[in-house]
Parts: structure tokens; sequence; C-alpha cells
């Protein structure tokens, strides 16, 4: 349940960047869920960098949720660490 209301979140912050059918924000977020990437640990940090998206629209759109929940300045549970997204 949580991790359903959490994408919920996320596609609220997509959905007045996506132009196209209504509804599809979920399955966008979906898709980001499931993208690989790459991530380095530091003593400061967790930097998670999640590959380019098939189209240069869903890059786009995954780089603006990077850039929004990084201004949130997440920290990773049970830790200091600070996490912080990008998006190749």
């Amino acid at each position: 349940m949580t991790a359903y209301y959490i994408e919920g979140i996320l596609a609220k912050i997509i959905k007045p960047y996506n132009f196209s059918s209504s509804g599809e924000e979920r399955d966008i977020i979906s898709t980001f869920i499931h993208s690989t990437g790459k991530m380095k640990v530091t003593k400061e940090c967790i930097k998670i960098t999640l590959e380019k998206q098939a189209t240069p629209k869903n890059t786009n759109l995954l780089k603006i949720l990077c850039d929004t929940v990084n201004k949130k300045e997440p920290i990773y549970p049970g830790t200091k660490l600070k996490m912080i997204f990008d998006a190749g």
C-alpha cells in the first residue's frame, strides 16, 4: 500500500508536464521505477543515476522528477546519507 501511495505522489509531480493521455502518469512512473542505473556511495551521499529512457519526453519527465525529489533532500533510511537522483 505504501508503494502504491508513493507512486501516486510521483505521478502527481509529473502530471503537469505530461501532455499525452491523462492517467498515463502511473505507467510512466512504473517504467522509471524499473529503470536500470548506477549508484555511488560516499561519506555524505548516495547518488543514484538512472539510465536515459526510451523517449526524450520520458527522459525529460524523469529529470523533472529527479529535480523535484532532490529539492526535498531525502535521507536514506537509517543513515545520515543524503540521496541525490539524476537522469542519465
